[in-house]
């Protein structure tokens, strides 16, 4: 099995754009890491450990690529709240 990493143009410009996807992710769990401090009361750091913030803010960044973290950020913090209330 060939373990060597493909060398291609189109290679290249997959994993310049896996890049911004994550960039963009990185930004969404940012802001929502923020916003649940802002909430102590409901987001306790023992219910909510960073990597909720990561898997929620990549799932999403990877569901619509062609976005913003800005226009993602909604997107986002809904699917925070929702884990508020539950």
């Amino acid at each position: 099995m060939d373990t060597s990493p493909p060398v291609g143009r189109e290679a290249l410009l997959a994993a310049t754009e896996h890049g911004r996807i994550c960039a963009v992710a990185a930004k969404g769990q940012r802001d929502l890491q923020r916003c649940a401090a802002a909430y102590p009361e409901l987001f306790s750091p023992k219910a909510f450990e960073p990597a909720l913030f990561s898997n929620v803010a990549m799932a999403i960044a990877f569901g619509a690529p062609w976005c913003s973290a800005e226009q993602l950020r909604l997107t986002n913090r809904a699917v925070l709240w929702g884990f508020a209330l539950d």
